[in-house]
């Protein structure tokens, strides 16, 4: 039994902080039967001693703990500790260990703390979504942070958060990805019987993992994110990256981000989005089709190419003219359209009724 006066536990501790919080938030008092009669302030302060020797702590909860209450309490001086804490991430699957990580990235962010870029690049190859809701605070004071993770993602789902994010702040250098990344696919049907039916189109579509698990019992709140695309609320008809950020208490379902994308739309969809909202139009007003179907009337292999000889030189035609748009709304510079030129490929579906013919190999002439 504890003597009278004696210091309390740190778990008293902890969990009386955690309860004056909790009733000040609802706008009640503790009841007593729950929280023992500890003062706040001299609670804080009891806190702002231990938290040190918990940051230090080889025990998962004990750390879960202290990056919890370093952003609870505003104790801007563990700052530093912080930092160091996050250079060193865990090795393996994603568990409890990661706990004491999302609330270390929770408490810089409610501290307004300056996370460096070399940090970031790094800490978003365990914990993408965290450092993603962290730049779309800023973006347009992260711009470089963005543009180095765009060339680093392997997730179709964090490369449209990001490219959202730089559409947003209307960077130059984005609008260069995107259209540096245009791919465009002549979807070709070959016919020989005078008719303008087309083959069945293909869909496409992407899969992600995402996963989760229960807080175990004696840990802190923990606060966790997701990054995703949704509609624009300001503009239904347009998307944007869309965060959340919630706090799940112990026996709650903590969710995890695998790193995979989880959207049933390519990147080519939101490219042409992006590329329309830089400038300022919709996205039939681009003027640029990814996917243009053709009917191709076969009559002999010299007049085959020459027809997806004009087709081609059309595509190329609209690139050029989109180019001209970008460059006139200072949205690209002069050095950058040497490099800008559409990968340009063909799927053709030969329907031909006679086909003692074989159709002439045209990787070469219209790949780029």
């Amino acid at each position: 039994m504890a003597k009278r006066g004696a210091r309390p536990g740190i778990c008293g501790i902890l969990m009386a902080a955690l309860l004056f919080s909790s009733a000040r938030a609802s706008g009640q008092e503790p009841r007593a039967q729950l929280a023992p009669p500890v003062d706040e302030l001299s609670a804080i302060e009891e806190i702002r001693a231990e938290v040190p020797r918990l940051l230090a702590s080889s025990d998962t909860r004990e750390l879960a703990w202290a990056t919890y209450l370093v952003g609870k309490h505003r104790l801007t001086e563990q700052v530093p500790a912080l930092l160091d804490l996050l250079a060193n991430p865990p090795e393996g699957g994603r568990d409890k260990r990661d706990l004491a990580y999302m609330n270390a990235i929770n408490s810089l962010i409610e501290l307004d703390a300056e996370i460096p870029p070399a940090l970031l690049l790094s800490a978003y190859k365990r914990y993408s979504d965290e450092v993603l809701f962290y730049l779309s605070i800023a973006p347009e004071r992260r711009e470089e942070t963005l543009l180095r993770l765009l060339e680093q993602t392997s997730s179709d789902e964090d490369w449209f958060v990001i490219t959202s994010l730089l559409a947003e702040i209307r960077s130059p250098r984005v609008s260069a990805i995107l259209l540096k990344g245009v791919e465009i696919t002549l979807l070709l049907t070959v016919r020989d019987d005078g008719r303008t039916n087309i083959c069945p189109v293909k869909g496409y579509a992407t899969g992600g993992a995402q996963g989760n698990f229960i807080i175990p019992e004696g840990y802190p709140p923990i606060t966790f994110f997701s990054a995703s695309i949704g509609q624009d609320p300001d503009a239904p008809d347009w998307h944007k990256a869309t965060f959340t950020r919630r706090v799940a208490l112990p026996r709650g379902s903590a969710y995890f981000s695998n790193g995979g994308s989880n959207s049933s739309r390519g990147r080519d969809s939101y490219r042409l989005e992006w590329l329309a909202r830089l400038l300022g139009t919709t996205g039939e007003g681009l003027g640029l089709d990814l996917y243009p179907v053709r009917v191709v009337a076969w009559q002999n292999a010299h007049l085959y190419l020459q027809d997806l000889e004009v087709i081609r030189s059309g595509v190329e035609e609209s690139y050029g003219q989109l180019l001209k748009r970008f460059l006139d709304k200072d949205l690209i510079s002069h050095a950058d359209l040497a490099s800008l030129k559409p990968g340009i490929k063909a799927e053709i579906c030969d329907k031909r009724k006679d086909r003692a013919v074989k159709l002439p190999s045209v990787i070469d002439r219209v790949r780029r």
